[in-house]
């Protein structure tokens, strides 16, 4: 999967190594095994938080994944993205204007379900950041506004969805029409 990649003088081999997975995994084809595989290899490596913020750099990269792949590609990224959303420093990028429109787009009747509750968790996770007072220790500017917002329109698109959820469920509803 790595090909030759440019050098990064700054960084130790594990550290190049990752750099160069991300950008492959960008590169490749939406949705190809490659792609597929190199977003598994992320996941893995996010677990702890010791390159979290190497894999953050290429954070543009991953959110327009969620916008172009297919449900496969989209819980692959959604699952790396939980990983880091666990972490206050780059919790702050992750939660982007950009990236909570993605997150708030994602919250459709098209998306799966899985995609749909790690959503949910990335939120109660940067939830519990703010609960917390993480994030005003890291950053003193960062803005609590967007999020707020968001979380207003994730609460009304949840509500949504349960009551089309209630319905589809509920065998009276198609009786009484």
């Amino acid at each position: 999967m790595i090909h030759m990649a440019p050098p990064y003088p700054n960084l130790n081999m594990i550290e190049t190594f990752i750099c160069q997975v991300c950008e492959e995994t960008l590169a490749h084809s939406v949705g190809s095994p490659e792609q597929l595989l190199g977003l598994r290899m992320l996941r893995h490596l996010t677990v702890t938080t010791d390159y979290h913020t190497l894999v953050s750099n290429y954070m543009s990269g991953f959110l327009s994944l969620l916008t172009t792949g297919n449900a496969r590609t989209k819980f692959h990224v959604l699952k790396m993205l939980l990983n880091l959303s666990e972490n206050p420093i780059v919790a702050k990028k992750l939660f982007s204007a950009k990236a909570l429109s993605i997150f708030v787009g994602l919250f459709n009747i098209e998306e799966t379900n899985d995609n749909i509750q790690i959503v949910i968790k990335m939120f109660q996770n940067i939830s519990n950041i703010i609960k917390n007072g993480t994030m005003s220790l890291i950053d003193d500017d960062f803005n609590l506004e967007p999020l707020i917002s968001a979380f207003h329109e994730f609460e009304k698109l949840a509500k949504e969805l349960q009551v089309q959820i209630d319905n589809q469920n509920d065998p009276e509803v198609g009786q009484q029409s």
